[in-house]
């Protein structure tokens, strides 16, 4: 009976003990979630939406939504859009919060790579609506107003008889919508948001199995998935981009040709000065992207080149004796 005990005792602390699998769910282009309309999905004049996505391939060309709520037959026109717009390439290229009836919105010029993740974030706070890309800080625009209102669902990766039929070919994860202008300038994302008083709603997609998600707010707005399947989380691959790099590095930018922004990455496996320049193809200084000290870490900066002409340019990185240069290509 003793050993039974000490067992039995070992199966709870192993279970107590081993943490919950990471899930997301993944959306085939045709898939998506329905959360039925709730007053309080409807926006006021303060408000954050943020979610962790990833792009797995082209859809229909046009508006990609990721988080709806507006009337997926297009009788009427009322109600916000937050999401992806491929315009008339292979793969998105742009992100975008739009406001119906009224045009309000954020925009950012960006080509997702695949199969990796990014965390988006729009915030309003009474005045100005921001956007953030990875916790950057990307593009800011000034309304008065951004009240959306309607009676239609709240929709994630798609919607159900969309007109457009243009839903995410991707992986959706951590979606939390707020009454609250959560971020006013860059922040560091976390991979598993908290719930307090100013969540309105927030999936974790932790469920794993089934054909429901569950609305960890306390707000019982629960959603139910059509043809979205569940997949592995943005916890664990995060999680191992966040580890402590052991060289200097400095990544391709991407993308690249790019017109006008693009993305640089780099890694300090120490304490260091760090400057990275930018020069054109005559080796005249351009801009100064970074000049400060920086810990142990994995860094990543987007430089907008919208001033600039097409051409060849380089981007150097010194960081105590680490020095190496790359090439890029502003290509309007």
């Amino acid at each position: 009976m003793k050993n039974f005990f000490n067992s039995l005792l070992l199966l709870f602390i192993v279970a107590y003990l081993t943490p919950a699998q990471d899930y997301s769910l993944s959306f085939d282009g045709n898939s998506y979630v329905t959360v039925p309309h709730s007053d309080t999905l409807n926006l006021s004049n303060h408000l954050t939406i943020e979610c962790w996505f990833s792009v797995q391939g082209g859809s229909i060309n046009d508006w990609i939504g990721m988080i709806c709520k507006l009337d997926a037959s297009a009788v009427s026109y009322s109600g916000y859009f937050f999401g992806l717009n491929q315009g008339i390439s292979s793969y998105p290229n742009q992100i975008w919060f739009l406001i119906y009836p009224s045009g309000n919105n954020v925009n950012y010029s960006f080509t997702p790579a695949l199969n990796q993740w990014y965390n988006l974030t729009v915030t309003y706070d009474g005045s100005i609506m921001k956007m953030f890309l990875d916790g950057n800080l990307v593009q800011q625009t000034s309304t008065s107003s951004l009240i959306a209102s309607n009676t239609f669902p709240l929709t994630i990766g798609g919607q159900n008889g969309n007109w457009w039929n243009r839903n995410l070919n991707g992986k959706i994860d951590e979606v939390r919508i707020s009454s609250i202008a959560r971020y006013d300038n860059n922040f560091t994302p976390t991979t598993h948001f908290d719930n307090d008083i100013y969540t309105i709603a927030l999936y974790h997609f932790n469920e794993g199995t089934g054909d429901i998600v569950y609305d960890s707010s306390g707000n019982n707005l629960t959603g139910t998935i059509f043809g979205a399947t569940w997949s592995s989380g943005v916890l664990a691959s995060v999680s191992e981009a966040l580890t402590n790099p052991t060289e200097f590095k400095l990544s391709q930018n991407y993308p690249n040709p790019f017109n006008p922004n693009t993305r640089i990455k780099y890694s300090i496996p120490q304490l260091s000065n760090v400057v990275i320049e930018v020069f054109d193809i005559l080796g005249n200084e351009i801009e100064i992207l970074v000049n400060e000290e920086k810990s142990v870490g994995t860094y990543e900066l987007t430089w907008n080149a919208a001033s600039l002409p097409s051409g060849v340019y380089f981007y150097q990185i010194k960081a105590g004796d680490f020095v190496e240069t790359k090439k890029m290509v502003l290509m309007k």
